[in-house]
């Protein structure tokens, strides 16, 4: 258990301090625990929160809290209300305040998400069966472990030669596979020789040469024990106990159990035996006359339909056919009549009440679990398939039930019954092994060793029919103490839901060889085909494999197939589509993604998408992750323009990447790309907000990537001169696979901390429409000795330049140089140009970049004036939210200090000595 105090709710600072406890008390006890003067208040000075849930005061001595807990306690003044501001701060809180500093544009779209590390597995890495997960698709270059689209199966070739065979997925699309990047654990196949082989398909490839594509399904009761053997350890058949001879039985429902002191269940029987059940309940047969006979009593269990067949034990016992039923209702009892099996009427039953069982023929029933005093049963219909419909007994005790082995069951020693497959498929083969862990051999009285035979029996059955068994008798030989196994496999008649259960059997070999014999025998598994097995995977790279194991390779090794592979798309370049190769270019793979979501070619920037992969490339910036679970769309893409500090948006109707880099910042060319916003455009004014330093901010950020040398989660440390590292972010970067790339991105991060803290928010008409996502803008306000913004009253071009008039008097007296900016017709800033004071409302410029319309109906040109590095505030806009005929605009501070670190290295920063 933690306890952490806090001083206040309206920061994200650290605990000023932090208790353990090591048992389970309430709120109210530990805070006695600490402070032995502490009373009952009704409004204390302090709020409680137990796993992020408040509690309230008059709670604190009845909540407990365990160990494993985290209990905050928070400093708070509180007024007549004491608990409406807990609740409404802690929900809001720190999301408020984390929204001060404005979101880092390229982050990844989970990179900031506070998580538990996961749960190291021992088998986090290895070949897996994922039912219902999400299909994996590889972006860029990555290791993966194949995963099984079907149950490996696994056979003895040889006595001491075992195999493994395997269809695995590698992921959605196609991929780029060297064959030396192939292996199991660390060794790649093609060292292993004729040990193992294996097969790349292609998306949509045949793959019914193969036979690695069977569906083969492993019964998972036959196997390793937990008594340590390799398998279930066959014995010598045995009888059973026919019958039970317990002195009462009680029959409810689906079970039938036995009083205290009335006996028990035979020790022998197990679930999965037949068993016959005469269990007599009252009965009435009415004369018919020349007609049918009429049977009444509690049908209901019989839950009988015409053309059942059914069995009558006791009063008027025989073979019979249902010809009519009719169920108990207000007018009358449930009634039945009968034909023979010839289909003639059934009359001259012994008329009057008598004791009898009714049941399907046969009265049988499974055993689905059994203790010595109660079992569990399902009932069998006439043709042995379950009755899903059996309804089960009326409650009833009886002295003179009987309870009997059927006739299919009458000897134990057995290993099973086990269904082949699952409840409503099919097998048409079954393969099981048997194998021997201490050898098969004779040894004789003088050690020699000599070969000997070693039999079992092996039976099956259809499950829907539960009939005879069909037996198959086999017989191995071995003559040495090493570990042997065999296995065997047999085409079944037709499509079925087979069981199979196996013995060993003895047979007299001669001599003293039955006593010498050295023939433990293990059950080692068990398979059935499946009916239909898939011919091909469309739109997956699918991989077969066959290992040679046993002596060869551990059997863990067996399920370590991996690869190193990169994904192949149509290529994206200049604006155009190449041909397919392997790549691990951002804009490639986004733009594909786009497409095969229904995205074309139109709905692309195509400037803006050319630009950022130019950039990316140029930088070596790469796109490497496997996605194997849910994400939306955009989320994905974000992550990989991430990778080159990019982030997805739509402007003017076309999707593009907006790419947070440095600009060249309000220079007279980078103008026509520059928005400008003062009061003369703006609604409402600019307003600046943002957290003041505290000791509680970060100072340093610690980079998660996935690294593709160690193939494992690595963390690299970003710092900024004079980062102490006291408070740490940390933040994990998907598709990030190079320890330089995931520093960089750190260190831009650190950057944002440090120099955008700040969050401008004004509103303007619609002119807030010409800005998008991360587009720069030259923001004004009025203050003193800063921005001053006015409208272009008059023009002149003169021999000495370009003479500008003001509406307003211009502001000089902070001395030194100052600039001034126009804003076109359409938005954009026109210079700044260095300016030189004619009188009050006059200034003159060398020159300008465009001829204003002073005159006009429309807007007219605007100007933005003041101190050399203060004239106007330098903005990345990221919101435009137009409503009600405004725009409300958002936008956070440039500064090319950000960008610090873009294109260097740790080892740059950091030199070895």
């Amino acid at each position: 258990m933690t306890v952490e105090f806090f001083p206040n709710k309206l920061s994200d600072t650290a605990p000023l301090g932090t208790w353990k406890t090591d048992r389970r008390m309430t709120i109210e006890a530990w805070l006695k625990s600490q402070a032995p003067s502490y009373e009952r208040r009704e409004s204390p000075p302090i709020s409680a929160v137990l796993n992020d849930e408040v509690i309230e005061q008059h709670l604190w001595h009845k909540v407990r809290f365990k160990p494993s807990d985290l209990l905050q306690i928070y400093r708070e003044p509180k007024g007549t209300d004491p608990f409406s501001i807990t609740f409404a701060l802690f929900k809001g809180a720190k999301a408020v305040l984390k929204a001060l500093m404005p979101k880092m544009p390229g982050l990844p779209s989970t990179a900031g998400a506070q998580q538990g590390d996961p749960l190291t597995e021992a088998s986090a890495k290895g070949n897996k069966v994922k039912l219902g997960d999400v299909i994996r698709e590889i972006a860029g270059f990555q290791r993966t472990y194949p995963s099984y689209l079907s149950q490996p199966r696994r056979w003895f070739a040889g006595p001491r030669d075992q195999r493994v065979e395997m269809i695995l997925y590698v992921g959605q699309g196609e991929y780029d596979i060297p064959s030396a990047k192939v292996r199991v654990g660390e060794t790649p196949l093609i060292s292993l020789g004729a040990d193992a082989e294996y097969t790349i398909y292609q998306p949509g490839a045949d793959l019914s040469g193969d036979p690695a594509h069977i569906n083969w399904f492993n019964v998972p009761e036959v196997g390793a024990s937990s008594s340590g053997s390799a398998g279930l350890e066959l014995t010598v058949a045995t009888d059973l106990t026919r019958s039970a001879n317990a002195a009462a039985y009680q029959f409810s429902g689906n079970t039938v159990s036995i009083p205290s002191g009335s006996g028990s269940f035979p020790s022998d029987w197990t679930s999965g035996l037949i068993i016959r059940i005469v269990a007599p309940y009252s009965y009435e047969a009415i004369d018919g006359g020349a007609s049918r006979d009429i049977i009444r009593g509690p049908l209901h269990m019989l839950n009988p339909f015409p053309g059942m067949e059914i069995e009558v034990a006791g009063n008027n016992a025989g073979y019979y056919i249902v010809h009519s039923y009719t169920p108990e209702s207000s007018s009358g009892p449930a009634e039945m009549t009968l034909n023979y099996d010839g289909g003639s009427a059934v009359i001259g039953l012994t008329p009057g009440t008598g004791q009898a069982s009714i049941g399907p023929r046969g009265l049988r029933y499974r055993i689905v679990a059994i203790s010595p005093s109660i079992m569990t049963l399902e009932r069998l219909a006439s043709d042995g398939s379950t009755d899903d419909d059996w309804p089960g007994f009326d409650t009833m005790q009886s002295v003179v039930a009987n309870l009997s082995l059927d006739n299919s069951n009458l000897q134990g020693g057995y290993r099973g019954p086990f269904a082949c497959c699952p409840e409503g498929e099919k097998v048409t083969e079954l393969e099981w092994s048997v194998f021997f862990p201490n050898g098969l051999c004779g040894i004789g009285r003088e050690g020699q060793i000599y070969s000997i035979p070693a039999y079992h029996t092996f039976e099956y059955r259809d499950m829907d029919v539960a009939g005879a068994w069909t037996v198959v008798e086999k017989v191995h030989s071995g003559g040495s103490l090493d570990a042997q196994g065999f296995t065997n496999r047999i085409v079944l008649p037709y499509p079925m839901r087979a069981e199979a259960r196996i013995k060993k059997r003895w047979v007299q070999l001669g001599g003293r060889a039955n006593e010498e014999a050295r023939d433990d025998t293990n059950w080692y598994d068990l398979r059935g085909k499946m009916q239909n097995s898939p011919m091909s995977y469309a739109g997956l790279t699918v991989m077969t494999c066959r290992i040679r194991g046993g002596d060869r390779l551990s059997a863990q090794s067996e399920s370590q197939i991996n690869l190193e592979a990169t994904r192949v798309l149509p290529i994206y370049s200049n604006g155009s589509w190449l041909p397919k190769a392997p790549t691990r270019d951002i804009v490639t793979w986004c733009l594909n993604k786009l497409k095969e979501r229904g995205y074309t070619d139109d709905d692309f920037d195509h400037d803006e998408w050319i630009h950022f992969q130019s950039v990316c490339q140029a930088r070596g910036d790469v796109y490497d992750e496997t996605l194997d679970r849910a994400i939306t769309v955009k989320d994905m893409i974000n992550n990989a323009l991430a990778c080159g500090f990019g982030e997805l948006v739509v402007f003017n109707g076309l999707l593009r990447p907006a790419r947070d880099e440095p600009r060249a910042v309000f220079n007279v060319e980078y103008g026509p790309k520059t928005q400008t916003y003062s009061p003369q455009n703006m609604t409402k004014m600019v307003r600046i907000s943002g957290s003041m330093p505290s000791i509680n901010d970060y100072d340093g950020v610690d980079i998660e990537y996935y690294s593709s040398k160690t193939w494992a989660w690595e963390t690299v440390p970003c710092r900024w001169p004079g980062d102490q590292g006291v408070k740490v972010e940390r933040v994990r970067l998907p598709g990030v696979s190079d320890e330089a790339r995931a520093w960089r991105i750190g260190m831009r991060r650190r950057g944002h901390q440090k120099y955008r803290t700040d969050t401008y928010s004004w509103e303007t008409e619609l002119d807030g429409r010409n800005s998008g996502y991360l587009s720069f803008a030259a923001v004004a306000d009025d203050q003193p000795k800063r921005c001053q913004s006015a409208i272009l009253t008059s023009f002149q071009v003169t021999g000495s330049g370009v003479i500008l008039g003001s509406s307003e008097k211009l502001d000089w007296s902070s001395g030194g140089e100052h600039k001034i900016g126009i804003r076109r017709p359409d938005g954009t800033l026109s210079g700044p140009w260095i300016a030189t004071r004619l009188d009050d409302y006059r200034v003159q410029v060398a020159s300008i970049d465009f001829v204003p319309v002073i005159d006009t109906p429309y807007e007219p040109p605007h100007l933005l004036f003041g101190p050399s590095s203060r004239w106007a505030y330098p903005v990345l806009i990221t919101s435009s939210d137009p409503a009600n005929g405004n725009v409300s605009m958002r936008g956070m501070p440039y500064d090319a200090r950000v960008y610090t670190y873009d294109d260097q290295t740790p080892e740059t920063q950091f030199p070895p000595a």
